[in-house]
C-alpha cells in the first residue's frame, strides 16, 4: 500500500511554494485513480525542469514509476522523440509488464499498420503498467516536438482521467513561433479539457532575497546590493539568478569572510558562460537581419527607441519590419501600445547581445549613435558619454566632464568619480591630455566621501599640471582645494596653503579670487585663534562681494564671518549673519554650506556649542527652542547628498542636544554614529569634536573615567592636527573634568599658561579654560580668585539679547554660596534654573537645584531644601532611565546622590584621599577587587572603567605604597587595615 502524500515530505522551492503545492495535489489526485495531464510553461531558464523534476523524486520516493522522455534542439527530434526516449529507459523489472515488440522495433514506434493502431497500443500498455504501479510521466520541451508526438499526447490525455497516471510536460512559451504545432494542439487540449496549465511566472524580489538568505550570509547592506543586482540582471528569471550567483562566486566577488560573506566590486563581472551560449542558440535560428536590428537595439541599451533603431539600421523599412516581428515572436524583446521603444526580456539577453556582436561594429555603431544624439536639445550627457567613450572618442572627454559637473550639481559624488576615472582612462588610453578641471572635479567628490588620499593626490597633481601649462587660475583654485583639504588634518599646511592663494590672487588681479581666498585664510585664523586678523579678513572679501554683486561669494563670506564669531562666541552676531547667509545658500543651492551654516546656526543660538564648560555664552532662549530642527535639517541635507564629514558634524551637534534636553538613549547614538564616520574618513577636526563632546555628555553625567578616555584622545588628536583652538578647548574640557575628579595638580598643569587675568578669554577656547580655573579656584577655596575670574569671564561675553548661560550661572552662584552671600546665590541660581527650565535643559537643571538645596539648609530652610532635593532626584531618576549601560547608570546614580546628600557628611568627592596612606578612595576600591583575584578586565567591568585605567591606578598605588607587585600592595593594605 503506497502511503499518502501528508507523509510524504515536500522539498521546498525557492518562489515555487504555490506551483508545487498545486503539482502535489495532481499528484496525489492520480494515486486515487484519477490521473491528469499537467503542462508547465514558461521562459527559458523559469525553472519548469526543476519544478517538475522535484515532484517526480516525490513521487519516486512514495513507490511511483517515474519514466521521463525530452526533446532536444542541438539536433532535429525524430518522430515520436520523446516517447522513444521513454521505451529506452524503460527499467527491466520481472514485476513490471514487458514492452509490446511492435513498440520495440528498431528505430521507434514503427512496423505498426496505422497511427491509430500505434496510439491504441501504447495507450493499453500504459495502463497495464499503471494497474502494477502508479506512472509519473515527464516530457520536457514540448517547444521543439513533432507533430506525431504531440499527437499521441492528445490521444493518450483522453484515457489519463480514469487511470493512475500522472503527465508531466514542459514547454517554452518563448521559442513558440508561428507555424509550429504546439500552439493549435494547446487550444486543442484546453478545449477539449483534458489538461491542466501551470504558467510560472519570474521570482519576486522577496523571493530572490530568500535565495540569497538560504546560501550566503552578507551584512544587510551587501545583501540589498546583490538583490538590486540580480533583480536589475537576471529580473527573477531562477536560471539567470543561479548562474549570476555562480559567476560571481568563480570571479571571487563573492566569498566566505570570517563569520559570513563578503559581496565585492559587481560591475567587474560579465554574462555567465551558460546564460551566453543558451542566447547565443536562440540568436543563432534568427534571420541575418533580425540579428542586425538586436545588435542594434542592444548597443543602444535595455531599452532602445524605434527612431533610434531605424537611424542605426541601414536596411529597407520592410526588412526591419520583418526583423521586428520575429524578434518579438522569439521573446526577445517587449513592446507596448504607445510607447515608441522596444525593451529586452532580461538585461542579460541585452548584454549577452552585445557581447556577442564584432567589436569593430560596436564601435562604430556607438560612434554613430553618440553623434546622433549630441545634436539634440536637452539629452542627457550621460548617454552620450556612454557612447562616444565605448566607440573610444575623444569627444567624450567633453561629455565625461559635462557628467561630472551635473552630478557634482546634484550633490552624487560616487557619479563624479565615475565620470572623472573614465575621463583619465579614456585620455590615457588614446594618448592625449586630460582636461584640468578632471582632477579638480573627482578631488573634490573624493574629499565629500572622506577618501582624504584620494583627494590629496588629485588635488597635488592639478597643481603640478596647472603650474607646468602655466594656468594661474587652475593652479589658484588648487591651493584652495588643497588648503580646505588639510584643514581636517594639519592646520599649519592650510595656513601654507591659504597664504600662497592669497598671494596668487592679488597677482592675477582677480578680486572674486581675491575674496575667497581671503576667507579662507580668515577661516584658519580663527582657529588658529587669530579672530581679530579673521574678522579683518572677512570684512575686506564681504566689500568685495558687495561690490562685484556676487550673490556666491556674498553666502560664502557671511558664512565664514558667521563661523568666527561664533568661535569668538559672540552668538548673536554669528546668529545674524548665519540668517543672511542661510536664505542665499538655499537659493543658490549650495547644498553643502548650507547644512555647514544650518549646523553651525543652532550652535550659535544655543549659545552653548554642546559642550557643559563652554558655559560662557548668551543663549536668546526665544530661538534656542528652534535648534533641533535645525540640526536635523542639517543632517538630512548631508546625508542626501552623501557628504560624510557634514554628516558626521551634524550627527553629534544632534546628539549633544539631545542629551542636554534628557533624551540620552537617542543622544549617545547619534555621538557614537559621528565619531565612528569621523574615524572611518579620518577626518581629525570632526574626531576631535565627536570625542569632546561624547567626553562633555559623560562629565555631565558623572561618568568619569568614560569622559576622561574620550577627552584624552581627542587632545591627542588636536595636538597633532596643529589646532591652536581645539588643543585650548579640550584642555578645558579635561581640567574641568579633573576638578571633579579632585585631581587639582592635573588641572592647574592642563589651564597653567592659559589663563591670565590681565588678558582676558576672546575665543570660546579660552573661556573654556577660565571656566576651568574659576572651578578650580572654588574647589581650592581661593574665594576671591574665583569670583573675580568668573566675573572677567562673564564680561568677557560679547553683548548680545538672550540670558545668561545656566551653566555659567550655576558656577557663580556656587561661588557666591561658598562666599557667604546667600542672597545674591539664590537670585543668581533662580535665574539659573528658570532658563534651564525654558529651554529644557533637565541635565544642568538637576545640578541647579543640588546647589539650590545647599543654599537652603544654609539658609535653615529645610523643608524647601528636601522638597528641591526631592525634584532633583526625580530628573535623575527619569535621566537614568534613558541609559541602556545598566553599570552606567548606577555610576551616574550614585555619584548625583552624593551630591545630593547633605553637605555635611563625607563624599569620596570632597575626600579624595583615606588617612595617612595616600590612596585615593578609587584606588582603594581597585585594590580591593584586586585582593580577591580579580585580573585587570574583571576590575574594569566591576567598577566601569577600562583595563588601562585600572593599570594606571595600581602604577599609583605600587608607588605610594613602596611596592613592586600585586600581592605586596594588598599584604600592606590590609596591614593599615585598609581593605
Amino acid at each position: 500500500m503506497l502511503p499518502s502524500s501528508d507523509s510524504a515530505s515536500s522539498t521546498s522551492i525557492v518562489g515555487r511554494e504555490r506551483e508545487s503545492r498545486s503539482l502535489r495535489q495532481y499528484l496525489d489526485r492520480s494515486l486515487d485513480g484519477h490521473g491528469s495531464l499537467v503542462l508547465v510553461s514558461g521562459e527559458a531558464g523559469i525553472g519548469k525542469t526543476t519544478l517538475i523534476r522535484n515532484l517526480a523524486e516525490q513521487a519516486a520516493d512514495i513507490g511511483c514509476l517515474v519514466l521521463a522522455g525530452g526533446c532536444y534542439d542541438v539536433t532535429t527530434t525524430p518522430p515520436y522523440g520523446p516517447w522513444s526516449e521513454i521505451i529506452s529507459r524503460y527499467p527491466l523489472d520481472d514485476e513490471l509488464p514487458p514492452i509490446p515488440n511492435q513498440l520495440r522495433a528498431a528505430g521507434g514506434m514503427t512496423g505498426i499498420d496505422s497511427q491509430a493502431a500505434l496510439f491504441e497500443l501504447a495507450g493499453r500498455f500504459l495502463a497495464l503498467l499503471a494497474a502494477r504501479r502508479p506512472l509519473v510521466l515527464q516530457l520536457e520541451d514540448l517547444h521543439w516536438a513533432d507533430q506525431a508526438s504531440l499527437d499521441l499526447l492528445r490521444y493518450l490525455s483522453r484515457t489519463l482521467a480514469g487511470a493512475p497516471i500522472l503527465c508531466l510536460a514542459t514547454y517554452r512559451d518563448d521559442d513558440v513561433v508561428r507555424g509550429h504545432p504546439l500552439p493549435a494542439m494547446l487550444q486543442t487540449l484546453v478545449r477539449e479539457g483534458h489538461v491542466q496549465r501551470l504558467q510560472l511566472q519570474r521570482l519576486d524580489r522577496h523571493a530572490v532575497r530568500t535565495l540569497v538568505l538560504q546560501r550566503y550570509r552578507l551584512a544587510s547592506a551587501d545583501e540589498d546590493r546583490l538583490v538590486d543586482y540580480l533583480m536589475r540582471l537576471a529580473a527573477g528569471n531562477p536560471f539567470f539568478t543561479n548562474e549570476l550567483l555562480l559567476t560571481l562566486d568563480a570571479q571571487r566577488l563573492l566569498r566566505p569572510a570570517a563569520g559570513g560573506w563578503v559581496l565585492g566590486d559587481l560591475s567587474q563581472t560579465g554574462v555567465p558562460a551558460l546564460v551566453q551560449q543558451v542566447i547565443d542558440g536562440r540568436l543563432s535560428r534568427l534571420k541575418p537581419v533580425t540579428r542586425d536590428l538586436l545588435e542594434c537595439a542592444a548597443v543602444i541599451g535595455f531599452e532602445a527607441p524605434l527612431d533610434l533603431i531605424r537611424q542605426l539600421n541601414k536596411g529597407p523599412i520592410s526588412g526591419l519590419d520583418d526583423a521586428f516581428q520575429e524578434a518579438q515572436e522569439r521573446h526577445l524583446f517587449l513592446t507596448q501600445p504607445g510607447h515608441p521603444s522596444i525593451h529586452f526580456q532580461h538585461a542579460l539577453v541585452r548584454q549577452a547581445i552585445y557581447a556577442a556582436s564584432p567589436p569593430l561594429r560596436r564601435q562604430s555603431l556607438h560612434r554613430r549613435l553618440a553623434e546622433s544624439l549630441s545634436d539634440r536639445q536637452g539629452v542627457d550627457p550621460e548617454i552620450v558619454a556612454d557612447h562616444f567613450y565605448a566607440a573610444g572618442d575623444e569627444r567624450a572627454l567633453e561629455w565625461l566632464v559635462r557628467m561630472a559637473e551635473r552630478a557634482a550639481s546634484v550633490f552624487a559624488p560616487q557619479s563624479v568619480t565615475t565620470a572623472c576615472d573614465r575621463a583619465l582612462n579614456l585620455a590615457d588610453g588614446i594618448g592625449i591630455p586630460a582636461p584640468l578641471i578632471v582632477y579638480r572635479l573627482r578631488g573634490q567628490a573624493r574629499a565629500s566621501t572622506g577618501d582624504f588620499d584620494g583627494a590629496l593626490s588629485d588635488h597635488e597633481q592639478l597643481l603640478v599640471l596647472a603650474r607646468r601649462s602655466n594656468n594661474r587660475y587652475a593652479e589658484w583654485q588648487a591651493l584652495m582645494d588643497l588648503g580646505a583639504l588639510w584643514a581636517s588634518r594639519n592646520y599649519e599646511r592650510t595656513r601654507d596653503y591659504c597664504q600662497q592663494a592669497v598671494d596668487l590672487a592679488r597677482e592675477m588681479d582677480d578680486a572674486s579670487a581675491l575674496g575667497h581666498s581671503l576667507n579662507r585664510l580668515g577661516n584658519w585664523q580663527v582657529n588658529a585663534e587669530q579672530p581679530v586678523d579673521a574678522l579683518r579678513h572677512h570684512n575686506e572679501a564681504l566689500d568685495i562681494f558687495e561690490t562685484t554683486a556676487d550673490p556666491e561669494g556674498l553666502a560664502s563670506t557671511l558664512d565664514l564671518r558667521a563661523a568666527t564669531h561664533l568661535l569668538s562666541g559672540n552668538f548673536y552676531q554669528a546668529s545674524r549673519d548665519y540668517g543672511r547667509a542661510i536664505p542665499l545658500l538655499r537659493l543658490l543651492d549650495d547644498r553643502q554650506t548650507l547644512s555647514s551654516s544650518l549646523n553651525n546656526a543652532a550652535m550659535s543660538l544655543w549659545g552653548d556649542l554642546g559642550y557643559r564648560a563652554i558655559r560662557h555664552g548668551i543663549v536668546p532662549a526665544s530661538l534656542a527652542i528652534d535648534t533641533g530642527q535645525l540640526v536635523a535639517d542639517s543632517l538630512e541635507i548631508a546625508r542626501e547628498i552623501e557628504w560624510r564629514a557634514g554628516e558626521s558634524h551634524a550627527s553629534t551637534s544632534v546628539g549633544i542636544l539631545a542629551v542636554a534636553r534628557g533624551s540620552l538613549r537617542v543622544g549617545i547614538r547619534q555621538l557614537l554614529d559621528g565619531l565612528a564616520i569621523a574615524r572611518q574618513i579620518q577626518h581629525r577636526q570632526w574626531t576631535i569634536v565627536a570625542h569632546f563632546r561624547l567626553g562633555a555628555a559623560c562629565t555631565e553625567l558623572l561618568l568619569r573615567e568614560q569622559a576622561r578616555e574620550h577627552l584624552e584622545q581627542g587632545a591627542q588628536i588636536a595636538t597633532a592636527s596643529v589646532s591652536s583652538f581645539f588643543e585650548t578647548s579640550v584642555a578645558g574640557a579635561l581640567a574641568s573634568l579633573y576638578v571633579q575628579m579632585g585631581d587639582y595638580e592635573q588641572a592647574e598643569r592642563l589651564i597653567r599658561g592659559r589663563v591670565e587675568i590681565d588678558r582676558p578669554p576672546d575665543m570660546i577656547s579660552s573661556r573654556v579654560c577660565w571656566f576651568a580655573a574659576s572651578e578650580l579656584a572654588l574647589a581650592q577655596c581661593r574665594l576671591q580668585a574665583a569670583m573675580t575670574l568668573v566675573d572677567t569671564l562673564i564680561e568677557s561675553i560679547p553683548p548680545g539679547p538672550g540670558d545668561l548661560s545656566p551653566h555659567l550661572a550655576r558656577l557663580r552662584g556656587e561661588i557666591l554660596l561658598a562666599c557667604g552671600r546667600l542672597d545674591e546665590a539664590e537670585l543668581q541660581l533662580a535665574g539659573a534654573r528658570d532658563t534651564a527650565e525654558r529651554l529644557d535643559f533637565p541635565l544642568i537643571s538637576w545640578r541647579i537645584l543640588a546647589t539650590q538645596r545647599r543654599l537652603h539648609l544654609a539658609q535653615d530652610r529645610v523643608d524647601e531644601a528636601n522638597r528641591i532635593g526631592d525634584t532633583a532626584r526625580e530628573i535623575v531618576s527619569d535621566l537614568a532611565n534613558e541609559l541602556d549601560d545598566e553599570r552606567l547608570r548606577t555610576i551616574f546614580v550614585t555619584h548625583a546622590h552624593e551630591l545630593l546628600s547633605d553637605p555635611s557628611e563625607p563624599s569620596s568627592e570632597s575626600h579624595p584621599v583615606l588617612g595617612d596612606s595616600g590612596l585615593t578612595v578609587r584606588e582603594v576600591e581597585v585594590l580591593r577587587y584586586v585582593a580577591t583575584g580579580m585580573t585587570d578586565i574583571e576590575v574594569s567591568d566591576r567598577l566601569f572603567i577600562s583595563p588601562r585605567t585600572v593599570s594606571q591606578h595600581l602604577r599609583s598605588i605600587y608607588s605610594k605604597l613602596d611596592v613592586n607587585n600585586r600581592t605586596a600592595a594588598v599584604h600592606i593594605a590590609v596591614e593599615r587595615d585598609l581593605i
